[in-house]
C-alpha cells in the first residue's frame, strides 16, 4: 500500500512499483489507508509505504493505527529534508525503515524487499506462537483428572497442579483404565520445553495407552520406547553425558493401581521417588529417586516396586521441576507442592514460578477408601536423622520452623514455640535412647498439616525397642522431687494437644491444633 496525499508522487510510486512486479493499492490519507486495511484484510498487504506529512493524521499516527491492526505489518516512512528529526521517533514507534523524499527507486526496492521479508518473518513467528499456545491449551485439556469408580464402590480421583515454563512443553500426566479393576497413571518429563518435547511427550503417551490396552507390561513398554528414542528418534547428539550422545530423553513414572488386590505397582526411570500417604497422613517414599531416563542407554534398567495400599490414602508424584522450585524456596518438595496447591485455591500463582527454569508438575492420586472428612493431612517435610546428630539440633529446629512458617502463615509465635520445643525433646529422646547415639541408626521424621482441621501432626520414629513405664506417675514424682529424668517426655505431654505412642514409645506422634485456646 502506498499512502501519499500528493497525487503526482502517489501515481509515480504506483507505476514504478508495479513495473517491478508489485501489486499496489493507493490511499491519499491515513483514514483512506485504514479503510483499505479493513476492506481487504490486514493480511492482504505485505508492507505499507507512507508519507509522513499528510492532511489530518500524519505517517507516525498511521503507523500506530497499523500496529494496532496487525503488529507484523512492516511500514516504511517517507520523510522530507526538514523532517530528519523524525527518524528516531519513527524507528521507536516500530517503522521498518525510512527513506528521503524525493524517493530514489533504486534505494526503495531493497528497502521494500527487507520490509516484506520482515512482515513474512513476523507473521510466521506469530502463527507459530499461536500454534504453540493452542497446543498448550490442548495439553492442559488432555491432562485429565476424571474420577474413577472402582468395583465394590468408592471413587479414585486425580488432581494435577501444572505450571509449564512455556505454553507447550514436555511435562505431561495421563490416566487411563485398561480394566474396571485397574487404573494406570503416567507422568513424563521430556527434556526441553519446545514443540519437539511436546511431540515426544504426546507420542509416548499414545504408545503407552495403546500397548497397555493390549495388556503389555509397563517395563516392556518403557524398554520399547527407550529403543525407539535411541535407534530412531535421536541422531548424533548436540551434547554428551558421560561420553554418551544424548538429544532427547524422557524421565517417566507409571503407577498401576489394582483396586481388587489393593496394590500399587510403581515403575520409575529418572524421576523423583513417589510418596504414599496413609489415611492417617503418615507418608512413606516408595522406590528410589533418579536413575537413567529413557533414551540414554541401550540396556535400560527399570525399578519396579509394589506396595499394599488397602485402597486408602493417596499417592503423590512430581517432576524434577518441583524439586528445583523447592530449592528456590528452601523447602522440601512436598512443602513446595502444598504451597502450589494453596496458592491455586486462592486463585494465585507463586511469584517464584515466574523465575522457574523448568516445567513444574505435581499430581495427587486419591485412593477410593479415604475417610469421609473434609481434607487430609498433607506432608510438609520428610527427613531422616541419625543418632549422632544431637549437636545439630538447633539447625534442625530452624529447618522445622522455616517449613511451618512457609506452609502455615497463620501459625502464632506462641504455638510455634510449643511445637518446636516438644518436637525438639522428642527428637533428642529418639537420638539418645532409640538410636543410643549411633550414627548408623536412623530416625524417620515427618511434619504434616491438615488445613481443614487446622492441625499439625509430627511423627518421630526410631529403631529402638521403646520403654514401658507409667508416665502419669513419673510426672507426679518428677514434679514433687524436681527430677530431670524424662523431663522431655513431660514437656511433650504438656505442650502437645494430643500425644500418641506406638511400639512402646519408639514412635511418638505429636498433634497440635491452631484453634486450641488452652493447653491440656
Amino acid at each position: 500500500m502506498v499512502v501519499e496525499d500528493d497525487s503526482t508522487s502517489r501515481e509515480y510510486l504506483r507505476r514504478a512499483l508495479e513495473k517491478n512486479g508489485c501489486d499496489v493499492a493507493t490511499a491519499d490519507c491515513a483514514d483512506a489507508a485504514e479503510s483499505l486495511l479493513t476492506e481487504r484484510g490486514d493480511k492482504w498487504f505485505d508492507t505499507v509505504l507512507t508519507d509522513y506529512s499528510m492532511p489530518g493524521r500524519n505517517g507516525l499516527e498511521l503507523l500506530t493505527a497499523i500496529k494496532q491492526k496487525d503488529s507484523c505489518l512492516a511500514t516504511i516512512i517517507l520523510t522530507g529534508e526538514n523532517e530528519r528529526s523524525l527518524i528516531t521517533q519513527s524507528l521507536r514507534a516500530g517503522a521498518a525503515d525510512f527513506l528521503d523524499k524525493p524517493v530514489n527507486i533504486q534505494k526503495l526496492l531493497p528497502a521494500l524487499t527487507r520490509a516484506v521479508d520482515t512482515t513474512h518473518r513476523l507473521r510466521h513467528l506469530a502463527e507459530t506462537e499461536a500454534a504453540v499456545r493452542s497446543l498448550g491449551r490442548s495439553q492442559k485439556n488432555l491432562i485429565n483428572t476424571r474420577a474413577v469408580i472402582v468395583p465394590g464402590g468408592g471413587t479414585a480421583t486425580v488432581d494435577v497442579c501444572f505450571h509449564p515454563k512455556q505454553d507447550a512443553g514436555g511435562d505431561f500426566f495421563a490416566q487411563f483404565q485398561p480394566t474396571p479393576e485397574r487404573l494406570v497413571c503416567l507422568l513424563t518429563d521430556v527434556s526441553g520445553h519446545d514443540l519437539r518435547a511436546a511431540f515426544v511427550s504426546a507420542y509416548f503417551q499414545g504408545m503407552v495407552r495403546g500397548m497397555k490396552l493390549c495388556a503389555t507390561p509397563m517395563p516392556e513398554i518403557f524398554k520399547q520406547f527407550n529403543r525407539f528414542l535411541i535407534e530412531e528418534w535421536n541422531r548424533p547428539g548436540q551434547f554428551r553425558w558421560q561420553g554418551e550422545k544424548v538429544e532427547t530423553s524422557v524421565a517417566a513414572l507409571s503407577v498401576s493401581l489394582d483396586f481388587t488386590q489393593h496394590t500399587a505397582t510403581v515403575l520409575t526411570c529418572g524421576t523423583p521417588a513417589i510418596v504414599h500417604v496413609g489415611a492417617d497422613g503418615r507418608a512413606y517414599p516408595v522406590g528410589t529417586a533418579g536413575g537413567a531416563p529413557l533414551g540414554w542407554f541401550e540396556n535400560l534398567e527399570t525399578e519396579v516396586t509394589t506396595i499394599s495400599t488397602t485402597n486408602t490414602g493417596s499417592i503423590l508424584c512430581w517432576t524434577d521441576g518441583l524439586e528445583e522450585l523447592a530449592e528456590q524456596l528452601d523447602v522440601h518438595p512436598l512443602c513446595a507442592a502444598h504451597l502450589l496447591e494453596t496458592a491455586r485455591q486462592r486463585g494465585e500463582i507463586l511469584p517464584q514460578l515466574h523465575e522457574a527454569k523448568d516445567d513444574v508438575m505435581f499430581a495427587s492420586i486419591r485412593l477410593p477408601n479415604n475417610p469421609a472428612v473434609a481434607g487430609f493431612f498433607s506432608p510438609l517435610l520428610l527427613d531422616e536423622y541419625h543418632g549422632a546428630q544431637a549437636e545439630e539440633i538447633d539447625q534442625l529446629e530452624q529447618r522445622w520452623a522455616w517449613h511451618l512458617a512457609q506452609a502455615i502463615p497463620s501459625l502464632t509465635e506462641h504455638l510455634q514455640h510449643d511445637i518446636l520445643l516438644a518436637t525438639r525433646e522428642a527428637v533428642l529422646n529418639a537420638m539418645k535412647h532409640g538410636c543410643t547415639g549411633d550414627a548408623a541408626k536412623r530416625i524417620r521424621f515427618q511434619i504434616g498439616f491438615h488445613p481443614a482441621a487446622e492441625a499439625v501432626k509430627i511423627w518421630i520414629e526410631d529403631p529402638g525397642p521403646g520403654h514401658q513405664f507409667d508416665f502419669a506417675a513419673h510426672e507426679k514424682t518428677a514434679a514433687e522431687n524436681i527430677l530431670d529424668e524424662h523431663r522431655g517426655l513431660i514437656f511433650m505431654l504438656n505442650l502437645a494437644h494430643a500425644v500418641n505412642f506406638e511400639r512402646s514409645g519408639a514412635t511418638v506422634i505429636l498433634e497440635f491444633h491452631l484453634n486450641h485456646k488452652t493447653h491440656p
